[in-house]
């Protein structure tokens, strides 16, 4: 998990746009004030779905990644709003394609074919807005 981990956070490195890539540890979900992150903030999680012996000590591993993009604000969206300010509150759409660009279809010696597969919106109470942006890649695993 280690090494998925590092590489996709040297990947969402290349995001300049990003102020602040961490593990997912609940940043943006407990917190008194204010969260302790840097806005826009990209929080990464990594399961193992699936894993498949290919030997006694060796698995091939299905890895689901979980990137919980953070915005903190409240900008106004609706056909009412001046095109400039619509468009600055709309830019979580830019990094959310953005994040697709870095990630999808990557490939090197130990990951296989980096692919989103959803993206979805969290309903939320406070005046963060969250885009969670889901992938998949399969790696081996040895013993």
């Amino acid at each position: 998990m280690k090494k998925l981990y590092v590489k996709m956070l040297s990947l969402l490195q290349s995001i300049s746009a990003l102020k602040y890539i961490d593990l997912d540890k609940g940043q943006i979900d407990y917190f008194e004030l204010r969260p302790a992150v840097a806005f826009p903030a990209a929080l990464v999680s990594i399961d193992f779905a699936n894993c498949e012996d290919e030997t006694d000590t060796t698995q091939r591993v299905q890895a689901q990644i979980l990137i919980r993009l953070a915005f903190d604000y409240s900008g106004e969206t609706s056909g009412a709003t001046p095109a400039t300010l619509r468009d600055q509150a709309l830019d979580l759409f830019e990094l959310v394609d953005q994040i697709y660009a870095a990630l999808q279809g990557y490939s090197d010696e130990e990951i296989d074919h980096v692919s989103r597969t959803a993206v979805r919106m969290e309903n939320r109470q406070d005046q963060l807005r969250v885009a969670q942006i889901y992938f998949n890649a399969w790696l081996e695993q040895f013993a």
